[in-house]
């Protein structure tokens, strides 16, 4: 094993890994000279317990990066950033320069505008109390309906397992979509050892996401 890919909170469990743990994990990666990625884009859209990064314990194994994609909705703007050891700047900045180069010069101005003058705070608590309030209706919902529903520690996705008489995601999100125009993403898409989940995106207007819901609750009911 060369390189750890880890997402906390995780996409599409939504699991924050806890502090002893990564501390664990950081040692290890270090010890073996295994490098690790630390993925924190959905570092903010957590539901009780804040992750934790380091961020101060950046080595020649260990990498950082996050991005505003998630938290401000601005998934096609591209913008984020990256934090390595010194060692490694000069090589990723060359490969960078091949395969993307720069994000458009005007949306981040228009980003670094806002994040000068926005209140974040309140912003941010706005967004987390609007998806955890989402989180709690589809998963009320669903586990009242046959499904199994995996704690949510943040993120913005709902991870359930199917009820006995669906066994294929694939299957279910096809027709979910051909009878009711209702979009989710299959569990096969994450590993065939899922292939009897779904995840559902609940980052959406509570109204849409009501009627999604019906909508899967309708389909297994057929």
């Amino acid at each position: 094993m060369n390189l750890i890919f880890l997402a906390s909170p995780g996409n599409p469990y939504g699991r924050i890994l806890p502090e002893d743990e990564f501390k664990f994990l950081l040692d290890f990666c270090n010890t073996n000279e295994i490098y690790l990625i630390i993925d924190a884009v959905y570092k903010d859209l957590y539901v009780d317990t804040k992750p934790y990064y380091p961020t101060d314990a950046i080595s020649e194994y260990i990498f950082y990066t996050n991005s505003f994609s998630k938290k401000f909705s601005i998934t096609g703007w591209r913008i984020g950033y990256f934090f390595c050891h010194n060692s490694h700047h000069d090589d990723i900045s060359y490969i960078h320069d091949y395969i993307g180069l720069s994000s458009p010069s005007p949306l981040q101005q228009a980003l670094a505008i806002y994040l000068k003058t926005c209140n974040y705070s309140k912003y941010i608590s706005n967004i987390k109390r609007i998806i955890l309030n989402n989180i709690n209706l589809c998963m009320d919902s669903l586990n009242k309906n046959g499904f199994e529903c995996t704690n949510v520690d943040g993120g913005y996705f709902v991870w359930a397992k199917l009820p006995e008489k669906y066994t294929d995601g694939l299957d279910f999100g096809l027709k979910l979509y051909e009878n009711f125009k209702t979009a989710i993403i299959p569990g096969q898409h994450f590993g065939e050892e899922w292939k009897q989940y779904i995840r559902i995106n609940v980052a959406r207007d509570e109204k849409e996401l009501r009627k999604g819901v019906e909508n899967i609750i309708t389909m297994v009911n057929v």
